[in-house]
């Protein structure tokens, strides 16, 4: 009995001498950088996030070479979310944006991310192939032409605000969009002639009103320099477009919502489809901007009818609605949308002819 005692207190002793060595030794280093405190409320924590506050353990500090790498192998990787998003999105219209909305995320690039990516690329096409976002096209229109057409205001606002009489030009002014400074050919000695007629006019009614005149001086010396240097609008484009269309998603969520109602038609759900539809009518002006550059016809057209198709379809998988609905909300929204961006490049474009006439 002593001896088998004796053997109970050495493996007590044993036991205790190892726990305490084991305390004294270093922590293993695996288990050791697995092991972090909380920077918010000092928590050791193991996995992703802390336990007690939720905070996330990464502080997030990447080198610039760290943040290349993760953007290259992102984009460019045969298996990476950007090519399997874009594959999603070219052969099921709205279901990346109904996965992405119902919870599924990890498999799919961000909608906003995509949307940068996505305007990135189509400003740069913008600047590699030297396309104009909108151009002045003036031409004097031909005498067998004019002689058969009838009368008619060239400009309705100086006909109403100083002008009695119809006054026919006999020019051809058009708005073009996406078109190449070469394709443009303006004649100027005509709108100068034009102007000209029409400030005789004002002169002939005897309107004694400055601050008008001025503004139709201001007017004329804005256009004739747009069409004698076309970049001028397009610098304004170039610098206002980009916020537009960081607007212009949210607001076309705020349409569909006009639309659209119910449990899966919610705000957060319409800002994620505005994103990912907005990722993909970029995606496709570029294709459209750089085809064009090779001057295949009717690229503009094919363009705005794709975009079309693709909208009703998404809509129709997004919230599952019948074609009927579906179709009514598409043209509802796409006019509501063409209206806005109508009214903002006229905006645009009438400002910049104010300053650059001033």
């Amino acid at each position: 009995m002593a001896h088998t005692d004796n053997q109970r207190n050495g493996m007590k002793e044993s036991a205790n001498a190892s726990a305490d060595t084991d305390a004294l030794a270093p922590a293993d280093p695996a288990r050791q950088s697995l092991m972090a405190r909380c920077r918010a409320c000092g928590v050791e924590i193991e996995d992703t996030f802390c336990t007690k506050c939720g905070q996330h353990r990464d502080d997030f500090r990447r080198s610039i070479f760290d943040l290349a790498h993760a953007f290259i192998e992102e984009t460019f990787g045969i298996e990476s979310r950007m090519w399997r998003t874009l594959r999603s999105l070219a052969c099921e219209p709205g279901a990346v944006a109904r996965h992405y909305a119902d919870g599924v995320r990890t498999k799919f690039t961000p909608p906003i991310r995509l949307f940068i990516i996505a305007s990135a690329l189509f400003f740069l096409s913008i600047a590699i192939t030297e396309t104009l976002f909108l151009a002045i096209d003036l031409q004097p229109r031909g005498q067998d032409e004019a002689r058969h057409r009838p009368a008619r205001p060239a400009f309705d606002f100086f006909r109403t605000d100083f002008l009695e009489t119809d006054v026919d030009c006999g020019i051809d002014l058009s708005v073009r969009l996406f078109v190449r400074a070469n394709a443009i050919s303006n004649d100027q000695d005509a709108w100068n002639q034009c102007a000209d007629r029409i400030r005789l006019l004002i002169d002939a009614t005897g309107d004694e009103r400055p601050q008008a005149i001025s503004r139709f001086d201001q007017f004329q010396a804005g256009v004739a320099e747009i069409l004698s240097n076309p970049y001028l609008v397009n610098n304004t484009f170039n610098t206002w477009l980009p916020r537009v269309f960081l607007i212009m998603a949210p607001v076309m969520a705020l349409l569909i919502a006009v639309f659209v109602r119910g449990s899966r038609a919610l705000v957060y759900d319409n800002l994620i489809f505005a994103f990912y539809f907005h990722a993909v009518w970029l995606t496709v002006a570029t294709l459209a901007v750089v085809i064009a550059h090779a001057n295949v016809p009717l690229i503009g057209l094919g363009a705005g009818l794709l975009l079309v198709g693709y909208l009703i379809v998404s809509i129709r998988r997004f919230y599952g609605r019948g074609w009927l609905k579906t179709i009514l909300t598409a043209s509802g929204v796409s006019a509501l949308y063409l209206a806005i961006m109508v009214a903002i490049s006229g905006i645009i474009t009438i400002k910049t002819i104010q300053l650059v006439g001033a």
